[in-house]
């Protein structure tokens, strides 16, 4: 009997680590995708933003046909824009693409592309520019930072960027040779000082999608090639690995005279390295695969072996230790994009996951170990979907402000909230609302659920605010609260007013003490007796509280107003502590001051 409990438990929690769907597919970027390389990527970063980067075709410029662009999913949509390429000053021709994004060991998402121009004028980073380079930015401080130089190159094709675990940043890319036609391979990482360039292949007549894994050990290096043409076997698939001493064992996973191209890598749960490949001509091709366990290759695994055309294919292991495999096929007549996973060493068949035709699918695990799947589609727009293992969906409750308060611009109070989830609350959102709920605006994101927010006041007025919580939980299950009722902010130019009344007057307006506790002090002077003086008290709804009476205290042709207020209404009763404000009316015009009651 303990045995079969124990079994069931097995089986509920195997159920529940393998349970989900892949979330309906969401538009990436607004603007479209350059229709010349169509490249894109994704990475994570620590606060939990989910980033994917884009090539744009518009243009800012003749000279500039196309800028790196990222933005970031915030478990609700996804942000505006950010450009990170800056264009070159050229007199002629640029361009940048190919771009390919990490994260280093600090949690800090990073780009990295190539650019072309003919000639170039001028370094951001005062480093030795050529015909075509290898330039980077990062994340920092809300903002990408200007892009700086990590390599000089001619015709560089950037294909993978990978951190290892000792924290170096590694890049891999082909460059064209001065004999025509032919290729060399190449990486340089970063140290932490410097970009240190290394040598991997050379004089192929060409390399298809180099792509990198990293071990305990060190960085591996998959990629497809093509040799000379007068040999039996021109077309295969080679690895090899680089453990600090530059690289070295090069080994040939396949070899054939069919078309071998686009290569993945990845480690599945159980430590083996697999590579899938596409196999097969421009017409119709197949997936193939191989695994190395214990330093051993497996024999071929064909993937896909049917009258459809599958390409493109992507390989990653998420967080929960399952290994996904998504590719571009034309199982339904027309291109989509399709995914799979590892059952042991078989994957299971394709399922698909696009809604309107797809290429190039790459795949990508978040912070939480959600798998992400992003490609682009016929109408020029990166798609992005994950695999949401958490269905059951958060709590949260806005505690504060709940209605009723009223708030200065410029103070400083505290939102407050509870949230709760079965597992993990990973961030919430704040947003805020002064127009009755009808349109919001970010106050923070990605913000710890502590249940507090340190809240500066904006210059805001208004009598309809509310404000919104949204609870995203690991699986982006995004549950919102807002204030049960409205609020009050009270912003500069409406409610309080230093307009001087004449302009060939001097009107002076003292209130003192204020704040105050009982009885208030208002003095007015550089008023004509001819004009008509009128000082009234109101609450920050606008309701009057008292209309005062002023005692003359000079006989002059500009007399002395003076006026008391004893902290009582109309009705002689004593107001409530608060933010009020005191008017002076003079003809048709005025001056408003605030009033603190303690």
């Amino acid at each position: 009997m303990k045995k079969l409990i124990l079994l069931l438990v097995i089986v509920f929690f195997a159920c529940e680590l393998f349970s989900g769907y892949w979330v309906d597919p969401m538009v990436v970027n607004p603007d479209s995708v350059y229709f010349f390389m169509p490249d894109h990527d994704i990475t994570w970063d620590s606060t939990g933003r989910v980033w994917v980067s884009w090539t744009s075709d518009t243009s800012y410029s003749y000279y500039d046909w196309s800028k790196v662009k990222a933005c970031y999913y915030n478990g609700v949509e996804w942000s505006d824009p950010f450009r990170v390429s800056q264009g070159l000053d050229t007199l002629w021709w640029a361009c940048n693409c190919s771009n390919v994004m990490t994260t280093d060991k600090n949690g800090t998402a990073w780009i990295l592309w190539y650019f072309g121009s003919y000639p170039v004028k001028g370094d951001p980073c005062n480093k030795r520019q050529e015909d075509w380079g290898i330039e980077y930015s990062l994340f920092t401080n809300g903002v990408w930072t200007k892009p700086c130089l990590a390599e000089s190159t001619i015709g560089a094709f950037i294909s993978d960027a990978i951190t290892d675990s000792t924290g170096k940043i590694w890049v891999i890319w082909t460059e064209q040779v001065p004999v025509q036609w032919y290729e060399n391979l190449y990486t340089t990482h970063f140290d932490g000082f410097e970009w240190l360039r290394e040598t991997v292949s050379t004089y192929m007549l060409w390399f298809s999608n180099p792509s990198f894994v990293s071990e305990s050990t060190g960085v591996c290096a998959v990629w497809a090639y093509k040799v000379y043409e007068w040999l039996d076997s021109n077309y295969g698939v080679s690895y090899a690995h680089n453990y600090g001493g530059g690289w070295g064992g090069f080994q040939s996973i396949y070899s054939d005279s069919i078309l071998c191209r686009s290569p993945s890598v990845t480690i599945d749960s159980a430590g083996r390295l697999w590579v899938v490949w596409e196999y097969g001509t421009y017409g119709h091709s197949d997936l193939w695969s191989k695994y190395r366990e214990s330093g051993v290759w497996s024999n071929l695994k064909i993937i896909t072996s049917d009258t459809t055309n599958e390409y493109s294919p992507s390989i990653e292991t998420d967080g929960y230790g399952k290994t996904w495999l998504a590719c571009t096929s034309n199982k339904e007549g027309s291109y989509h994009i399709y995914v799979s996973y590892l059952e042991d060493t078989t994957f299971t068949a394709f399922q698909q996951i696009s809604s309107q035709p797809g290429y190039d699918p790459k795949l990508g695990c978040d912070m939480m170990g959600n798998i992400w799947a992003i490609w682009y589609g016929n109408n020029l727009k990166n798609y992005a979907s994950f695999y949401r293992r958490d269905t059951n969906p958060p709590r949260v409750t806005v505690i504060k402000p709940n209605g009723g308060e009223v708030y200065n611009y410029g103070e400083i109070d505290t939102i407050k909230w509870v949230a709760e989830d079965e597992d993990t609350i990973v961030w919430v959102n704040i947003y805020l609302s002064s127009d009755g709920g009808n349109s919001y605006e970010s106050v923070s994101e990605f913000e710890i659920n502590d249940s507090n927010y340190e809240w500066t006041i904006p210059d805001v007025t208004s009598n309809n605010c509310l404000i919104k919580i949204t609870a995203i939980d690991k699986g982006y299950n995004a549950i919102s609260d807002e204030s049960d009722s409205f609020f009050t902010i009270l912003g500069t130019g409406i409610y309080e007013e230093s307009e001087k009344l004449a302009k060939k007057g001097n009107v002076k307006f003292q209130v003192f003490p204020n704040p105050f506790t009982s009885v208030i002090s208002i003095k007015c002077s550089g008023i004509s007796e001819r004009q008509k003086v009128n000082l009234s008290i109101y609450d920050v709804s606008g309701r009057l509280v008292r209309k005062l009476m002023h005692e003359r205290i000079s006989n002059s042709h500009f007399p002395v107003f003076n006026y008391t207020w004893d902290r009582k209404d109309n009705a002689g009763n004593v107001v409530q502590r608060g933010i009020y404000f005191i008017r002076l009316k003079v003809g048709d015009k005025q001056i408003v001051r605030k009033l603190s009651a303690l």
